[in-house]
């Protein structure tokens, strides 16, 4: 199922789409005036997000998800998101007032992919090669300079080395294959 799909496979009598429609478009009409620098965006959003979730659903319809409606606030917030979407998917106001569901249903619709554990070892920090790097930095700024000072020693990531320091060894990682162990 597409974003924006729910709407043109349902079975609503026009009265009862052109209710939502209205409502949704209320709600988008008073987000657009509702821009000003006395209230913060984020208290905007937040409120027409509020004012979408006191939608209902219609109390007696022919459509046979009505009921699925009545029953699972959760299924009718993702129909009106879908509705919004279908409607004004070139504007920002579906995303900002049904961002969850419409993040929802997409990921719905997407195949998932796992990551072994395997994959996940290789994104831990290798501190043997943060070390030949650091040396390898260090060196080559000795050799651009005539002078030693203190600051020819030191690392701008020497915050970020002690703190792997001094935390545990969360992963295992072969030192063998990162192309520069020491024998």
């Amino acid at each position: 199922m597409k974003l924006g799909m729910l709407l043109t496979t349902t079975s609503l009598a026009l009265g009862e789409r052109e209710d939502i429609a209205y409502a949704i478009q209320k709600l988008k009409k008073e987000w657009s005036e509702s821009h000003t620098e006395e209230e913060s965006f984020t208290h905007r959003a937040q409120q027409s997000a509020d004012k979408a979730g006191s939608l209902q659903p219609p109390p007696s319809s022919t459509h046979p998800l009505v009921h699925t409606w009545q029953n699972s606030p959760k299924e009718w917030r993702r129909f009106l998101a879908s509705f919004a979407y279908q409607r004004w998917s070139s504007s920002n106001f579906a995303w900002l007032v049904f961002g969850d569901e419409l993040c929802d249903l997409k990921a719905e619709t997407m195949p998932s992919r796992s990551i072994t554990n395997h994959a996940l070892s290789c994104l831990n920090v290798n501190r043997k090669l943060v070390f030949q790097l650091t040396a390898i930095d260090v060196a080559a700024n000795i050799a651009e300079s005539d002078e030693l000072t203190d600051d020819d020693f030191k690392y701008e990531g020497e915050d970020v080395i002690e703190a792997l320091l001094l935390s545990e060894d969360v992963g295992y990682f072969d030192g063998l294959e990162d192309g520069l162990s020491i024998q």
